[in-house]
């Protein structure tokens, strides 16, 4: 996957942005693992704001996107080379 776009259910994003979103760069938030269940969450920023931006944003200084994913069904994940801040 070379774009955001591409991730199934990205209504928002295509609604939000006029061009391709690229997977290259991100700054991991957060992260969220828990042990009784298959699934992870993730935060991170990616470069660049939105054209078309909703109402409640502007006028707000933002100058990143945060973006969210709920991973579910996970099995055999591993995970390296995670940030300490």
């Amino acid at each position: 996957m070379k774009y955001w776009n591409e991730l199934d259910n990205s209504i928002f994003l295509s609604k939000t942005f006029s061009r391709p979103i690229e997977t290259k760069k991100i700054a991991l938030f957060s992260l969220r693992i828990e042990n009784d269940q298959p699934c992870i969450g993730m935060g991170f920023d990616i470069p660049g704001l939105p054209n078309f931006l909703p109402e409640k944003w502007k006028n707000k200084g933002y100058n990143m996107c945060r973006i969210g994913i709920t991973c579910n069904e996970i099995k055999n994940l591993k995970i390296l080379n995670i940030p300490a801040h």
